[in-house]
């Protein structure tokens, strides 16, 4: 596969440039990830934000790597038609803040390799400051709802949950609230709801978390082979 790096100057997305259909440049791949050195003459080194390298497999099929036109902090990955439907990202993750799919993404199943799992954002409250979170990590695809039930006993799942979790995987937490209720699940219905009953006969009044594991994909490969 060729790489191809050409001066397609500022531009919104695929197709669009200085309509230059010729590349500067054309190698073919550095299969041995040998450093390239400065002083090679067959290689241009330009001082400019706006250069694309593009891994080529003809005129009508190749994906793009550019930056935004104006410096290399945002960094634009992009098929010239169809979807990338695999990305490996070998860079260090906790200087990548912001990672964006600018169309509609399908499929997309995000793998770190190491580390955690992040979102950094400017604090709500703190001026100078920013707020940074870690996923809850476990070995499964799991969803959950929560919430509080007052006055009733039955938790009425989504709608969806029937075609997205599995029932027999349903776990579910309750907390009183206010005082001791004595409460245990009496039965999860189908997948569609799920009943409570007070055996001290008292009114419910509290907080649950429900959680389950996805039907729609394999189950999660924990201790994969190096």
């Amino acid at each position: 596969m060729a790489i191809e790096i050409k001066n397609y100057g500022t531009f919104a997305g695929p197709g669009s440039g200085d309509g230059d259909e010729d590349p500067l440049l054309d190698f073919e791949d550095n299969e041995e990830n040998v450093p390239i050195p400065q002083e090679d003459p067959d290689i241009i080194f330009l001082n400019e934000s706006n250069i694309a390298a593009c891994l080529v497999k003809s005129r009508s099929d190749y994906v793009r790597f550019r930056c935004n036109g104006t410096n290399t902090s945002q960094v634009h990955i992009d098929k010239n038609s169809g979807t990338i439907t695999s990305l490996t990202l070998g860079a260090t993750t906790t200087n990548c803040t912001n990672l964006t799919a600018s169309n509609t993404v399908t499929g997309l199943n995000l793998v770190a390799t190491s580390g955690t799992k992040t979102f950094n954002i400017p604090h709500p409250s703190k001026e100078g400051k920013r707020l940074v979170y870690a996923c809850l990590e476990g070995p499964e695809n799991g969803v959950y709802v929560r919430g509080r039930l007052k006055n009733n006993n039955i938790i009425e799942l989504p709608d969806y949950w029937v075609d997205l979790v599995d029932p027999d995987s349903i776990t579910v937490q309750l907390t009183p609230m206010g005082t001791s209720q004595d409460l245990i699940v009496d039965s999860i219905n189908w997948g569609r709801q799920v009943v409570v009953r007070s055996v001290a006969g008292t009114g419910i009044d509290c907080f649950y978390l429900i959680q389950g594991t996805r039907v729609d994909l394999p189950p999660l490969e924990v201790e994969p082979d190096a």
